[in-house]
């Protein structure tokens, strides 16, 4: 739920440059993105475990504002 409503947060605008939709995003978690943890114990899987791999790149700091 937590990650639904972070989908939601992103303006739409934001999704355009990207050549997305919010949308297309959601049906494609839901269709790759299963839950797979049990966090009230209760049986049945209600959290999905995800890792994001990424890449940084270096930046410099050119200013500090007080």
């Amino acid at each position: 739920e937590d990650f639904k409503k972070a989908i939601d947060a992103v303006p739409a605008e934001s999704w355009k440059e990207i050549n997305l939709n919010k949308d297309t995003v959601q049906t494609v978690l839901e269709v790759f993105l299963a839950p797979d943890i049990d966090l009230n114990a209760d049986g049945k899987p209600d959290a999905i475990s995800l890792a994001l791999d990424f890449e940084s790149v270096p930046a410099s700091i050119t200013q500090v504002i007080k």
